[in-house]
Formats: C-alpha cells, structure tokens, sequence
C-alpha cells in the first residue's frame, strides 16, 4: 500500500491546495494567508515522494507473486466489516487483477498502464476504507454522512484502467502498413 499512498495522496494534495487557493479568491493569493506556501509545498509531493509513473512501477514490482491477492483480501476484509460492497469497490479491483493478470506476459503493455492500474487500486482501497468508516460511523452514530461521502466517491468513478498501449509494429498494421 506505501507506493499506492504515496502516488494517490502526493496527486490529491496539488488537487486540494489548488482548490483551497481558488477557495480564498485573490487572498488565496497573499502571502501573508500561508497559502501560497500551502500550494507550493504540495507541489513537491509528486515529485519528492516519487514520480506518479515511478511509484506506479514500484505498485507493480510490489504486486508480483501474490501481492494483488493480499491487496485484495484487506479489501475485501475491509468490505465485510462494512456489511458489503455496493458501491462497485470489489469490481474495480478485480478489474485491476484482470488487467495484471491478462498483461503478466507483456512487460512493456503492463508498464504502459501501470499508473491506471495503480490509481485504480489506490482508489478502490480508499474507497473500502471509506465504506468500513460509513457503516461504523452508521452503527455507532446515526450519521450517514460517511456513506454520502462514499457515494459520491464512487459516483467519480474508482477505475482509472487504461487501454495497453500497442508496439510500433502492431501500429503499422492497425494502419495498413504506412
């Protein structure tokens, strides 16, 4: 999960920093607010905790063997904790096993959607997390505002799964040769 947190988290926070900027309008913009500073220091996040491509690549290297299956049972041990999966987390992920397992063979197909494959785990993870969160905060405070956060959430959508990309050969024929 260290490479998957890191690249998912190290994105998101550029994300948020901006979004906080934009927030304050043209104080945002003062130095004296701290946020400028806010969004510079998240700018170095993805470079500083690993680029997303290269963090993606060490998803992979962390995945071979049976990692996917560890991955996937802390999910789905999260899940059950939760009383299910209905917003489509356990889909996801297995689509991401999918494409792992169908790419096993192809190292450079594989590497070439690494990052869809890792943020797609990434955000499967954190939403089993979050749907965990839900039922409790459900259970033990009648708040269902977890759950409508998880909703949402998965609402944006959990895979980030990309088409392999194809070799120069097979563009040439896909082309018709030119």
């Amino acid at each position: 999960l260290t490479p998957l947190a890191k690249l998912w988290t190290g994105k998101l926070a550029v994300r948020i920093a901006s979004e906080t900027c934009e927030a304050f309008g043209g104080a945002g913009y003062i130095e004296d607010t701290g946020i400028p500073l806010l969004l510079r220091d998240a700018q170095v996040y993805p470079i500083w905790e690993g680029t997303t491509n290269v963090l993606a690549l060490d998803t992979l290297r962390a995945l071979r063997g049976n990692g996917i299956e560890h991955l996937r049972a802390a999910a789905q041990g999260l899940l059950a904790e939760a009383g299910g999966d209905e917003q489509g987390i356990g889909a996801a992920l297995d689509a991401a096993r999918g494409q792992l397992a169908a790419l096993a063979g192809e190292r450079d197909a594989l590497e070439s959607v690494a990052r869809g494959i890792a943020l797609t785990l990434a955000r499967g993870f954190a939403a089993a997390l979050l749907a965990r969160h839900a039922a409790w905060t459900r259970r033990h405070l009648g708040d269902g505002r977890a759950g409508a956060a998880l909703r949402l959430f998965a609402d944006h959508g959990l895979s980030r799964l990309q088409r392999p990309a194809m070799d120069a050969a097979a563009m040439l024929a896909d082309n018709g040769g030119s």
